[in-house]
């Protein structure tokens, strides 16, 4: 699998070519789509190889964590039944509690609805859980007309932990142009991956059809670095 992750760094690029060499032995496993994927990429962007875009790899747990689920979407000739997806934020909110030492989150837009209780309360458990200082960091798009409000995502997070808590929350929004950011996941101290296709703008996605799938290992380190 290909993933991107890190902050950047410089090097040469001739003509469109970069002219770093990369040669990474976990690509030999690579399907022909990531194995295209990644001669691309070692081509026009080895420089940020370890940096932007790395080689990693993992294993899948669980099955694929579909919203609506089948049966009560395809099978059905009427729209599904209310909260036929709560137990999906739920999924998340369990996912995130993991965290010991640090979880990153990015999404197209912040929590909202029963996503932003879900979320909530998964800090909250972390706090009352947590032994050390805990890094939270979350990253979000600048669709227009839609700035990112960072100050009140985290007041509206945050509201009801204790003044000793450990938890470092940080919150940030595209601001260079606009930003629809396609980055959907939450990785957990290195060892948790879960992503897929799910916004957690409630109002936009119930009745939109989503996958996500969680993974562990080497794929949330990647996604972490």
């Amino acid at each position: 699998m290909v993933c991107i992750c890190g902050p950047k760094s410089a090097s040469e690029v001739i003509d469109g070519e970069d002219t770093t060499i990369v040669n990474d032995k976990s690509a030999d496993s690579l399907s022909h789509v990531g194995g295209a994927a990644y001669n691309s990429l070692k081509r026009r962007n080895a420089r940020y190889h370890h940096r932007l875009w790395n080689v990693t790899k993992g294993k899948l747990i669980g099955d694929i964590q579909q919203t609506p689920l089948p049966e009560d979407s395809f099978l059905l000739d009427e729209d599904p039944g209310e909260g036929h997806s709560d137990w999906f934020p739920q999924k998340m909110c369990e996912i995130m509690s993991k965290t010991k030492y640090w979880c990153d989150m990015m999404s197209l837009t912040p929590p909202d609805g029963i996503f932003l209780e879900k979320i909530k309360e998964a800090i909250e458990t972390i706090s009352a859980n947590a032994e050390q200082t805990v890094i939270i960091r979350m990253m979000f798009g600048n669709i227009v007309g839609m700035p990112v409000a960072c100050t009140s995502v985290i007041r509206a997070l945050t509201k009801d932990l204790p003044a000793d808590s450990h938890i470092q929350l940080y919150v940030a929004g595209w601001r260079k142009r606009t930003s629809w950011n396609h980055a959907k996941m939450i990785a957990v101290d290195g060892r948790y991956l879960h992503t897929g296709g799910h916004n957690m703008w409630s109002q936009h996605y119930w009745y939109v059809h989503n996958a996500q799938r969680l993974l562990n290992s080497y794929f949330g380190c990647g996604h972490q670095q």
